[in-house]
């Protein structure tokens, strides 16, 4: 069953970010199995940022997760990040 990671976490250097991103992340999470990868930024706190992600398995998720934690020790500020992990219901929606 897919499972859908959300992550937020304040953010020092965005151009860092962004480089991290175009370089390593996208590829290591294609190369995981994501279905969904995307990093946004909070219109009311631009030092916030927020990824979604969704992965074919709770076991391919993990593997990401290990690997944004040893990425993002220079990025991040003030902590760990809040991470959630959600699955889909099978009920009626759009998308």
């Amino acid at each position: 069953m897919p499972v859908t990671f959300t992550s937020t976490v304040n953010i020092k250097d965005w151009k860092a970010l962004q480089e991290l991103n175009r370089e390593t992340l996208v590829n290591q999470a294609d190369k995981i199995g994501a279905t969904y990868f995307q990093i946004y930024r909070n219109l009311n706190d631009v030092s916030q940022m927020l990824i979604i992600a969704e992965f074919p398995d709770y076991d391919a998720l993990r593997e990401m997760i290990k690997a944004l934690n040893k990425q993002f020790e220079t990025l991040l500020t003030g902590g760990l990040s809040d991470d959630r992990v959600w699955e889909k219901t099978e009920w009626e929606g759009i998308g």
